[in-house]
């Protein structure tokens, strides 16, 4: 299940042309700055939408 779930991911890796590629270095590069708190925040929103 896992090695299914990362060879989608990685399918939808390369599918990427290099605008989205770079774009999406950079909001993975601002997420990993991010304090803990915000994620949890996040975790918390999407909860209260289900």
């Amino acid at each position: 299940m896992l090695s299914q779930k990362i060879s989608n991911d990685k399918n939808l890796l390369d599918k990427l042309n290099p605008n989205q590629r770079k774009e999406l270095e950079k909001l993975k590069q601002e997420a990993l700055n991010e304090p803990p708190s915000f994620f949890e925040y996040i975790e918390v929103k999407i909860e209260e939408k289900k």
